[in-house]
């Protein structure tokens, strides 16, 4: 009666699923090579660069992923095709 299909629902799942993990296995790498410059305790200016870094790598992966993926567009719509192409994805 709805049309709902729960085999599409499942399949977003699990390339969010994906690309979740991919982010945070790139987050994890770029965190544990940044702690070898920063220190095993850094100060609060290097635990800030240390979020803005990891953060952002962990965004843009994720955004770029998704744009390849098509996922945008299916997620944001127009919203997602217009942030493709300023973002030259």
């Amino acid at each position: 009666m709805t049309r709902f299909s729960i085999k599409n629902t499942i399949r977003g799942i699990q390339g969010a699923t994906l690309l979740t993990l991919i982010m945070s296995i790139v987050v994890v790498l770029l965190e544990l090579i940044l702690g070898f410059v920063v220190g095993k305790t850094p100060s609060r200016t290097g635990s800030a660069l240390l979020v803005l870094i990891c953060g952002g790598a962990g965004f843009y992966v994720y955004l770029y992923l998704a744009a390849q993926l098509g996922l945008l567009e299916k997620w944001f719509g127009a919203k997602g095709t217009s942030l493709r192409r300023k973002l030259h994805i």
